[in-house]
């Protein structure tokens, strides 16, 4: 082992005893057998499950479990090289007992591995952008009464996973999920079930409206718990969404749009006091506990969702996608190019989803206006900006259509300059901007901060603490910067392999995060063109800087941006108004 600030690196054995409240953490990696060899720490390893999320107060924490660690053994099984299936397999047919070998390696090398492995096609090893992948929607269709000759009759909820029947659940299994989601994830804002009674009748005894009622707000609870990766594919999640048998009477798929009677799922209520609807839960294609069930699939829409008073879905990415789409729906999706109105979901940074009934030719420029004054942003409103929905979100052209846009888009703060965002007296512009930067840190896309650090920003946002989040948020290293990786450039040496950062004060270009980056300073950058997947910079030396990625229209965008806050912030300090200096104040 290697010993580095007194943290021992290398192979560490771990025995944990399951409890009562399960392990308490969750593990990622590749779906596939084998692969490409990584260098960890002088050492050559085939790819890794790893350690993603461990509860501060579980079994898994105490036992010395630490996020990040890298899985070598799991109940005397060689884990190296091992699908996720298999770990996830071995790990659960331990019972109440894991014994587990990993190999801990410092922050810096974690973070440098994660973007190798993200960036990593499965199917060949070798790094090229993300491929589109899967997306997991949720919905609750139908209810049934079953009469028990055992006992008297109850009601289940039909549950189904991307439109294919997956499981029925009682009431109480919902109020059980609950139970355990909370004592796990005790950072997390939970919805509030419908209670034991709902308009003071016991649950025994509700009438069809009722139990409509509740099957609506039961589905509301899912999507908006299943919105966050890490407890979609918690234990019990998982073991919520376990495939039970089909009751008789019961669709086998998703019962499309206008076969629907009214024990069938309406569209979704929102909760007193908002005008947002819960959002679809995505998930990685890597590590999805749903990935493998043995019921078919059925194809995707590749349009929005029609408005409908029934029912709404959102659409499947494009196959030529350069990043996943999050979120998709049932084939039963009308085009949207159809003659009424559509609905357009837009996902904020708090994981709900407003939905607005606009016109197919509605601008995105004026849909962005819409959902700012849905959710409630005042002046903070222009911080914001309409983004893909993707693993790696990209900025929409404002004078695009509606109709244009398959599945979601995200509401994110489209601004470099933290001086200007510090500035701003918004409290639900502060909310959403907590709510972004914590979704990046949990990721490790803000830099590498510690376990107690992430545990100490997760406070702050749970008490409302948003000005004093956002203070110590703003001096980590990206926090108003953008990473591109997986770009090839001219810098330092031709066709290198580099990640591109970009922030108010230089585009930096390195190999690796831990690489001292040859930076460029924007005040010697002449001008800057894109075409096709490759941007040029022209410095005033007479020198040009190629970059190509996938990215390469939102990377010229970035650049725009930065050069336009620039000036504004030059013409601001020379003592001109915020309107001469056409600043977003103004």
């Amino acid at each position: 082992p290697v010993k580095m600030a007194s943290i021992e690196y290398g192979p560490i054995s771990i025995f944990i005893d399951r409890g009562n409240s399960g392990f308490g953490f969750n593990i990622k990696g590749t779906t596939q057998i084998g692969g490409t060899l990584q260098a960890i720490h002088g050492a050559l390893y085939p790819p890794l499950q790893y350690v993603s999320v461990v509860d501060p107060g579980s079994a898994a924490y105490a036992a010395g479990l630490r996020s990040n660690d890298r899985i070598l053994e799991v109940n005397g099984h060689d884990a190296q090289g091992a699908s996720h299936a298999s770990v996830v397999d071995w790990v659960v047919a331990g019972g109440q007992k894991l014994t587990i070998k990993v190999l801990r390696i410092s922050e810096t090398e974690a973070l440098r591995l994660k973007r190798i492995e993200e960036s990593t096609d499965e199917a060949d090893g070798k790094p090229k952008a993300k491929a589109p992948v899967g997306t997991t929607i949720i919905s609750i269709c139908s209810h049934k009464e079953i009469k028990d000759s055992f006992g008297p009759a109850y009601t289940v909820f039909n549950i189904y996973v991307d439109g294919v029947y997956r499981c029925s659940k009682r009431y109480r299994e919902f109020v059980d999920l609950n139970k355990k989601l909370k004592e796990r994830y005790r950072w997390f804002q939970f919805p509030i079930l419908p209670g034991k009674k709902l308009n003071g009748i016991r649950s025994t005894v509700l009438g069809d409206k009722d139990t409509l009622e509740r099957q609506q707000k039961l589905e509301l609870y899912l999507k908006t718990v299943f919105a966050v990766e890490d407890i979609l594919k918690s234990e019990a999640a998982t073991e919520f969404l376990k495939a039970t048998p089909r009751p008789e009477g019961v669709d086998e798929y998703e019962p499309r749009k206008g076969a629907r009677g009214p024990a069938h799922r309406a569209t979704v209520s929102s909760p007193p006091g908002t005008t947002t609807r819960a959002a679809a839960a995505p998930a990685s294609a890597s590590d999805d506990p749903l990935a493998g069930a043995s019921q078919p699939a059925i194809p995707r829409s590749a349009t929005m969702a029609a408005s409908s008073s029934s029912s709404s879905s959102a659409s499947a990415p494009s196959k030529n996608a350069a990043a996943p789409a999050a979120a998709a729906g049932p084939a039963a999706a009308a085009p949207a190019a159809a003659a009424g109105p559509v609905v357009a979901q837009v996902i904020l940074p708090s994981n709900r989803v407003i939905e607005l009934s606009v016109a197919p030719t509605t601008t995105l420029s004026a849909l962005e206006k819409l959902v700012c004054k849905e959710a409630g942003l005042g002046r903070g409103a222009k911080l914001f900006s309409l983004f893909t929905n993707t693993s790696f979100p990209t900025k929409v052209s404002g004078s695009a259509a509606v109709s244009s846009v398959k599945g979601k888009l995200a509401l994110r703060k489209w601004l470099f300059t933290k001086t200007q965002e510090a500035s701003v007296e918004d409290e639900v512009c502060e909310a959403l901007l907590v709510d972004q930067a914590h979704a990046a840190m949990m990721t490790d896309k803000l830099g590498v901060i510690s376990d107690e650090d992430k545990q100490t920003f997760t406070k702050l946002r749970a008490e409302k603490q948003y000005k004093k989040f956002l203070k110590v948020a703003r001096k980590l290293p990206y926090y108003a910067a953008l990473v591109f990786p997986d770009c090839i450039a001219s810098l330092p040496e031709p066709d290198s392999e580099v990640t591109v950062t970009i922030s108010i004060d230089s585009l930096d270009i390195a190999h690796s995060p831990d690489d001292t980056p040859s930076s460029i300073e924007w005040d010697t950058v002449e001008s800057h063109t894109c075409s096709g997947s490759k941007v040029v910079l022209s410095l005033n030396d007479e020198q040009a800087v190629t970059i190509q990625t996938s990215h390469a229209a939102f990377l010229n965008d970035c650049i725009s941006k930065v050069i336009e806050e620039r000036a504004w912030t030059a013409q601001l300090a020379e003592g001109e108004s915020a309107k001469d200096a056409r600043n977003w104040f103004a």
